[in-house]
């Protein structure tokens, strides 16, 4: 018995492993995320993405109506051409003040020509960055007005993923970055996604009742299991602790507030 009662102490204090800390209200967000925003004012044509779609850097993805900007491109190059035309006939003519004249309205309308230019390239509005397409159906948008600077898709990353949960304040000081989190989703029950800690906040939430503290983990998602908005179980392995260690815990943290408050 006293063997036994050894080996059962020695189980309890010796074998010891990470304190898990569970977190609450655990949801995901694209690690990176870019608002898709034209640089000219128009008519969304067509989009050439879907929800869902994967994008490198200048993809095109949503053209604007287009035809009064090439239509005004064109006249203002008709133009640059007949003003060159006019410079080379009054040279031919031996008219040198004329043809400095229809040189620098040339160059003028050059200018004009190449800022149209630039509208029209701006018609076609590309990826600033690579990312997944996060907009739900942006097809709907076909045929409305958009203005410069407005938002009419949002593009993210999803091969890493953020994870944003809350920590009880009783447990927030064993959390330290670089510690593993471990998370499954209602999608996949049977499989455990592996992430780690990259940040916690130094304010509180916002909530009623405990007082929680934002920690954010990054969870790889190379194949794409993973999504944005998934609600997730996670906990973090934070240092280890015996079995006696876990037991004693709650009831030793209550007795040194205790015995703070009477005594201090």
């Amino acid at each position: 018995m006293a063997l036994a009662a050894l080996v059962a102490v020695s189980l309890l204090t010796l074998i010891r492993w990470p304190l898990r800390v569970d977190g609450t209200t655990p949801q995901f967000r694209p690690t990176s995320r870019a608002e898709i925003r034209p640089l000219t004012d128009g008519i969304i044509e067509r989009v050439l993405v879907r929800e869902g779609t994967a994008v490198n850097r200048g993809s095109p993805i949503i053209q604007l109506r287009d035809a009064e900007l090439r239509a005004d491109l064109d006249a203002a190059t008709a133009s640059v051409v007949a003003a060159e035309r006019s410079a080379a006939s009054a040279a031919s003519r031996g008219d040198a003040a004329e043809e400095r004249l229809q040189r620098l309205r040339a160059d003028v309308l050059q200018r004009d020509a190449a800022i149209r230019d630039e509208r029209l390239r701006s018609a076609t509005v590309r990826a600033p960055v690579s990312g997944i397409v996060l907009t739900a159906r942006p097809e709907e948008r076909v045929g409305s007005r958009v203005d410069a600077g407005g938002t009419v898709l949002v593009l993210g990353r999803t091969d890493t993923l953020e994870l944003e949960f809350g920590v009880d304040q009783r447990d927030v000081g064993r959390v330290q970055t670089g510690q593993e989190v471990r998370l499954r989703v209602d999608a996949f029950p049977q499989r455990t996604f592996v992430g780690r800690v990259s940040g916690i906040a130094d304010m509180a939430m916002d909530t009623v009742g405990a007082v929680v503290f934002p920690v954010r983990a990054l969870v790889p998602n190379a194949d794409g299991a993973l999504r944005p908005g998934m609600v997730a179980y996670a906990r973090v392995l934070t240092a280890p602790s015996s079995v006696l260690g876990r037991a004693v815990r709650g009831p030793a943290r209550w007795v040194r507030l205790l015995w703070w408050r009477m005594w201090s």
